[in-house]
């Protein structure tokens, strides 16, 4: 197991509890919560009958999607099934991974299911479990560790490809970070304050 597997997994139990929580909390109808129950089931059962233990899907694929969702839920609020769907999806998809971890499915699959089920159930129960504010937090921190799980592995990968070209007496690699990468992360650090200090007024 690589450590990217690990960052995955923490990806894929985070996400689920945030999203589902994220689709019924805030203040939300409850004939909203109870289909956004129905979602998260939907997601849950198409990611257990397409992902298996022996075929997981890419980091990245996952990381990118999440980050997606996670930013469209930002933007726009109100539009719930997206986030309650692929929140399903991830549980589902952790379901596969702790199964890899060496947990029967019988196990699994309800250990997987269980998080996000209570998220949604404090959210609708609890007023102040889900308020508007958090849900924001949750949805930029899953923003970032999203953004952080698809970007790590890439790098790697092209610092093993340099690493190998030096092995083999070609030309020197320079390991300096590409301008992007710089880039994102000193953009990534302004909108994260400038986001703190809105939050502050």
């Amino acid at each position: 197991m690589t450590p990217f597997f690990h960052g995955l997994f923490f990806l894929c139990v985070l996400g689920a509890v945030v999203l589902a929580s994220v689709s019924v909390g805030g203040g939300r109808p409850r004939r909203t919560g109870w289909r956004s129950a129905a979602t998260v089931a939907v997601g849950f059962t198409g990611a257990v009958a397409l992902v298996r233990p022996e075929r997981l899907p890419e980091p990245v694929i996952v990381a990118t999607l999440s980050a997606c969702i996670a930013a469209l839920q930002l933007v726009r609020p109100r539009n719930t099934l997206p986030v309650a769907l692929f929140g399903g999806a991830l549980a589902g998809v952790s379901a596969s991974l702790l199964q890899v971890y060496g947990l029967p499915a019988g196990i699994a699959l309800p250990l997987a299911v269980f998080s996000p089920a209570v998220a949604m159930l404090l959210a609708v129960r609890v007023p102040d479990f889900a308020p508007t504010d958090l849900q924001e937090e949750a949805l930029l921190g899953l923003l970032a560790f999203s953004l952080l799980t698809a970007l790590v592995p890439v790098m790697a990968a092209g610092w093993q490809s340099a690493s190998a070209l030096n092995l083999v007496g070609g030309p020197k690699v320079d390991f300096a970070l590409p301008a992007w990468t710089l880039t994102l992360a000193i953009v990534s650090i302004f909108l994260g304050g400038a986001y703190a200090t809105w939050r502050r007024r």
